[in-house]
């Protein structure tokens, strides 16, 4: 994902997940000889504002004693950028993307032209014959930033990806139910939907007050709303699990709530990745875990 603002020579395999966001930075490591261990999933953070993100990281990097080129996946959080789905121009591949870049223009609320896009698959057997793709778009005043917090530094940024792909990443690759997915960062979450490793849904949230009644109705609306369409307009069945990635004051009623609503369980995200051999994965270092594990697609 996002890859055009990259420098050159990054090839090698990740092992370091990375987010940075208004009020600080996660960092997680994962090692790829122990996967699944708790030692795999060992993360940190640190709250800073933007101008401090390149000194900070750094300072967690020397911490943790990476040695100088150590790989990296940065994921972005969900208000950084806009996830569309859509029916891609009929035009060559060395057209495509700014075929596409035509397209998003009346969708997204920025300037396209000062933008960076990227395109992923959308599952085939969802699409009923329709050629269908995602299409990831970032300002690149938004990007830029956060690249050059690691330009000179002890990491070397292979990979810029979206909080989608990075849950996605989490989970086990022998599960093949759906799987819905609440994640909230600050004022705006997102609700996934993933079944079989792939990624079929993603509904964005606003999460203003996270402790209010009104607030775990919207969340429990949207969350119907979509896995209905994920069953009825995707036909790809009925979601029995749902896992949560959601702030501790919206976890403490919330999950209650929710639970008392809906007709099966409502688990917290690092309770069901340690049960089905996951690792040990706290919730507010989910996506910046997710980034390590990254996989291809």
């Amino acid at each position: 994902m996002l890859q055009r603002l990259l420098p050159r020579g990054n090839a090698a395999a990740a092992t370091v997940g990375v987010q940075l966001s208004g009020d600080g930075i996660s960092l997680a490591i994962d090692l790829p000889t122990a996967p699944d261990s708790a030692h795999a999933g060992q993360a940190s953070s640190v709250s800073c504002q933007p101008s401090e993100w390149r000194a900070q990281l750094d300072l967690l990097v020397r911490d943790r004693g990476l040695p100088k080129g150590t790989p990296a996946n940065l994921v972005l959080p969900p208000d950084s950028y806009a996830l569309l789905l859509l029916e891609p121009p009929d035009v060559p591949a060395s057209e495509l993307r700014d075929a596409v870049r035509w397209r998003v223009r009346e969708l997204v609320p920025f300037n396209v032209d000062d933008a960076v896009l990227d395109l992923f698959a959308f599952p085939e057997e969802a699409a009923k014959g329709r050629k269908t793709c995602f299409v990831a778009v970032a300002e690149r005043r938004v990007l830029q930033p956060r690249v050059d917090a690691f330009r000179d530094g002890r990491l070397a940024l292979r990979a810029i990806d979206i909080t989608e792909l990075a849950l996605r990443n989490l989970i086990p690759d022998d599960v093949e139910e759906p799987i819905a997915v609440l994640y909230a960062q600050g004022q705006i979450g997102l609700i996934a939907l993933f079944k079989a490793g792939r990624l079929f849904l993603s509904r964005r949230l606003e999460v203003r007050d996270v402790g209010h009644d009104r607030t775990v109705d919207q969340v429990l609306l949207q969350l119907q709303r979509s896995m209905d369409y994920f069953d009825s307009q995707l036909g790809q069945g009925v979601v029995n699990t749902v896992l949560s990635c959601m702030p501790a004051e919206f976890e403490r009623e919330g999950l209650r709530r929710l639970q008392e609503m809906l007709p099966f369980p409502v688990h917290r995200l690092g309770d069901w990745l340690e049960q089905r051999g996951g690792g040990v994965v706290q919730s507010s270092m989910a996506v910046a875990t997710g980034g390590a594990r990254r996989r291809a697609g």
